[in-house]
């Protein structure tokens, strides 16, 4: 298993969860192909459901996606249910992000709800070039873009950070978020997604000042 600090990758996210105020009256699901971290989870949390993963959702191509539908077949919960789905690469995800990101879903009566983070001024589309192979010049991500005073912006960018997906059991086969998804915004300094050791690393050191 992946360590950060001392402790398993997964337990931020189980801890997270378990501090969360919905966890009590929530189903609770650990999916991975890896016995050992499944094992371990049953050590942190009460009442939980171990599903090995098979091999056929284990590939490097699966999509998250792809698995939340064999789930919901598998386990055939009565209809309608709200799926959460908290990925162990989050680590920084509190429960309070959880209980925020659920009360937006459930006053706005939504369908699909997801985390997300706002994008540096540094990524946004009016500054993306991408590299022409013909030509091997740069050219505008964006054609119709112009450069522009940073203050002149008028549209808000935001990127899924990978933390939080809320999406009723009704919507779940058309897909995890949608056009017109609700959004839980969180700080870019607690959406950091561990998916290489340049993440791991920031990870510790974000972990180490309690941000």
């Amino acid at each position: 298993m992946i360590s950060l600090r001392g402790k398993p990758l997964i337990f931020y996210t189980l801890d997270s969860l378990k501090n969360s105020s919905f966890y009590n009256d929530s189903t609770i699901i650990c999916s991975s192909d890896d016995q050992i971290i499944l094992d371990y989870a049953d050590t942190c949390l009460d009442n939980l459901i171990l599903h090995k993963r098979s091999p056929s959702l284990s590939k490097d191509t699966s999509s998250l996606h792809e698995l939340i539908i064999s789930l919901s077949i598998e386990y055939n919960f009565s209809q309608p249910y709200d799926i959460c789905i908290l990925q162990p690469t989050s680590p920084l995800r509190t429960a309070e992000d959880i209980d925020a990101a659920f009360t937006i879903y459930s006053r706005n009566q939504s369908k699909s709800l997801v985390s997300v983070s706002n994008v540096n001024h540094t990524a946004i589309p009016e500054k993306i070039l991408v590299l022409n192979k013909h030509s091997d010049k740069l050219e505008f991500f964006d054609k119709k873009s112009m450069i522009k005073r940073r203050q002149d912006y008028t549209t808000s960018y935001f990127c899924r950070n990978s933390a939080i997906y809320i999406v009723n059991s009704s919507k779940i086969h058309e897909g995890l978020i949608f056009d017109n998804s609700d959004y839980y915004e969180m700080p870019n300094i607690r959406s950091i997604d561990v998916d290489t050791i340049e993440d791991l690393e920031m990870a510790k050191i974000l972990l180490a000042s309690k941000v």
